[in-house]
């Protein structure tokens, strides 16, 4: 049997330097706001061309892991990866395939339940309290459908961020985010009336998780927090808005 081979090009000395730049950063090697040394002196650390040198930095400037500032206090300074960052990314991406608000809603439906089975297993005093500030803060600002949004987001994104799984914070923060602009549309064609008895109906719900993540129940929890997010798809799905496209551009 032969196989058919096509030559496979090595890769670019330009990525190779990014690539053992970007290791060092992930390695904690070299850290965020930390001042690379000048480009003619990078260059001659890896043995290539100053040309290489500035397409290797090029690369990892549009991954968001350096920024080259210019002017006396100039240089190639460190910068972590955000996940701000990222979720353009993301979003770009699921907008070019076609991705609808249905879509996220999904990945919500898979992410936050776990997130919220952790807690409840892990719960302590000050997690609570730090998400019924959230809620009493949600409550106080249910006519201002800005505010509400964005603590409404911060609510979901604790769950998240203190159910002690870093990989499910970190994609979880992206879909919260990448399902806010669509949920900011939907909540602008809503009528105040409806907006208030939505905003309110909202924040009884997050105060009967609050009370099962306090009792430890976790199989519990998980279950009545699943149902909710499948409740608002429906809910996207009635108004006849679920299978929109996701759009950012």
């Amino acid at each position: 049997m032969t196989v058919s081979m096509s030559r496979v090009s090595p890769p670019k000395a330009a990525e190779l330097v990014a690539n053992q730049i970007r290791g060092a950063i992930a390695r904690g090697e070299l850290v965020a706001e930390q001042r690379l040394a000048p480009q003619p002196d990078l260059a001659d650390q890896f043995d290539v061309s100053a040309p290489t040198m500035r397409e290797a930095l090029r690369i990892l400037e549009t991954e968001g892991l350096v920024r080259v500032q210019r002017g006396v206090k100039g240089g190639t300074i460190v910068q972590h990866p955000s996940l701000e960052a990222m979720s353009r990314q993301l979003g770009m991406y699921l907008q070019m395939s076609g991705a609808t608000i249905a879509d996220a809603y999904r990945a919500r439906i898979v992410l936050e339940p776990g997130a919220v089975r952790l807690l409840a297993d892990n719960i302590e005093p000050e997690i609570i309290d730090e998400l019924e500030s959230v809620v009493d803060t949600l409550e106080a600002t249910i006519d201002d459908p800005g505010e509400f949004a964005k603590h409404g987001a911060r609510f979901h994104l604790l769950l998240l961020e203190r159910s002690g799984a870093t990989s499910l914070a970190a994609l979880g923060q992206l879909i919260t985010e990448i399902v806010q602009r669509p949920i900011d549309t939907v909540v602008g064609r809503m009528s105040e009336k409806a907006r208030r008895e939505r905003g309110a109906a909202g924040v009884v719900v997050q105060r009967k998780l609050l009370k099962l993540l306090r009792g430890g129940d976790s199989a519990r929890a998980a279950r009545f927090w699943q149902r909710h997010v499948e409740t608002q798809l429906a809910y996207l799905e009635e108004l006849g808005i679920a299978e929109e496209r996701l759009e950012f551009w």
